[in-house]
């Protein structure tokens, strides 16, 4: 696609120049009162204007979709390594060296050029215009969505739900693209169709002039544009290296048990007793970002059916502790074992601010567990109804339209 860029781009610039010197030899005809070669002259110089405000089309149409083409596979693969693991977590809450990562045919001709263009951009634009609109919602509601995951970190985080937001935040990337895409077809024929050919019947004259002007101020203005895509090029470059270092970092003093589907029992590595969730040796915690010590020589071991009550004042170390316990942080010392798996069958984190994603009435009802249900549907609607009837908002369902339906407003 880049090489058919390039040579329309050629082939632009050649029609150009034949366009610009087709004045010239109007006087040869005018001077030698030839009017079947200015009949000629005319259809040759009308339809290289057309040729030219085609190719000008045809030009803006490939950069487009190279645009769209290039976001979609840059943005996923931000987005592979941004939701790995906990990566999303330390990057927006351990680190802080990364920030928020937008003439001759006279006046009556020209009046009914004017007068044709605006019937026609009316006619044309019509269809555009609500294409146009859908495209900005479905764009603030793609950055909404980094914007939800940045300020929601810890507790997307402790649900785990690194790989259900990424799902989330794709499908919205595609939805956005495949508009962008609609779009960019409609708008083929409207980007230079009149504006090419109203400037190419007012500037005949002092050709090569003007035209060694046009080149030099769009090499002034192509340098701005470089200037601006190295410092996004050094943006996204530091970002992706962050994102790359975080993601190949293992926290060595914590180890966690198999996914909620597998037997662990079967390696026979595990000794403590079955019913064992937790176990912590020694553990000695300090903040990150400051390095104030908060536990030391911490041993603890919690068990299933134990019910346990941490106390203390603001900031030394209550949920500190459950980020250590879900692997969110690191033990400055000592080992964090984590012999049960998240999920129904294991451990769920419940964070002090909790965390809606967007989607359906059923989606949030099971999240983060979306990938456990991949089928989810009627034979689960029991389940779900009765459990909104336990935590008393059994109103949702005629507010949200159903279990099924999908919702614009946040939850």
């Amino acid at each position: 696609m880049f090489l058919t860029l390039l040579g329309v781009a050629v082939l632009e610039q050649l029609v150009i120049y034949q366009v610009g010197v087709i004045p010239s030899r109007y006087y040869e005809v005018l001077g030698n009162k030839d009017f079947s070669g200015f009949q000629v002259l005319t259809a040759i110089a009308l339809t290289m204007i057309v040729v030219n405000s085609t190719l000008k089309s045809f030009d803006q149409f490939i950069c487009n979709l190279l645009y769209v083409s290039w976001r979609k596979s840059l943005t996923e693969y931000l987005h592979s390594c941004y939701f790995q693991g906990q990566v999303y977590y330390s990057l927006h809450i351990l680190r802080e060296d990364i920030d928020n990562p937008t003439g001759w045919l006279g006046p009556v001709s020209i009046f009914g050029y004017f007068v044709i263009g605006t019937i026609v951009n009316k006619v044309l634009m019509s269809p555009i215009v609500s294409k146009l609109v859908q495209q900005e919602k479905l764009e603030g509601d793609f950055r909404f969505k980094h914007m939800q995951i940045r300020v929601n970190a810890e507790p997307a985080a402790f649900y785990r739900a690194g790989r259900v937001e990424h799902m989330r935040t794709d499908r919205r990337l595609q939805s956005l693209l495949q508009t962008q895409r609609e779009l960019i077809g409609k708008e083929l024929w409207l980007y230079s169709e009149w504006g090419a050919l109203g400037g190419e019947l007012g500037h005949m004259n002092a050709f090569v002039s003007m035209y060694l002007i046009s080149c030099f101020s769009q090499l002034i203005d192509l340098s701005s544009t470089v200037t601006n895509i190295a410092g996004y090029t050094h943006r996204i470059g530091e970002l992706q290296e962050t994102l790359l270092s975080l993601g190949r970092r293992e926290n060595e003093n914590y180890s966690e048990a198999k996914s909620w589907d597998s037997d662990s029992s079967e390696s026979g590595e595990d000794l403590e007793p079955r019913d064992t969730a937790f176990l912590l040796e020694r553990v000695t915690l300090s903040v990150p970002s400051s390095g104030k010590l908060l536990i030391k020589d911490l041993s603890l071991k919690i068990s299933k059916g134990d019910s346990m009550m941490i106390m203390g004042n603001t900031g030394t170390g209550k949920t500190s502790l459950l980020r250590v316990l879900g692997g969110l942080w690191e033990s400055t010392q000592g080992n964090v074992r984590m012999l049960t798996c998240f999920g129904p069958r294991g451990v769920l984190f419940l964070p002090q601010r909790p965390f809606f994603t967007d989607g359906s009435l059923r989606e949030q009802v099971i999240y983060p567990l979306k990938e456990i249900y991949p089928v989810s549907g009627s034979a689960d609607d029991e389940r779900i109804v009765q459990f909104l009837e336990l935590a008393g908002l059994t109103d949702l369902l005629a507010r949200a339209g159903g279990l099924d339906e999908q919702v614009d407003w946040n939850w």
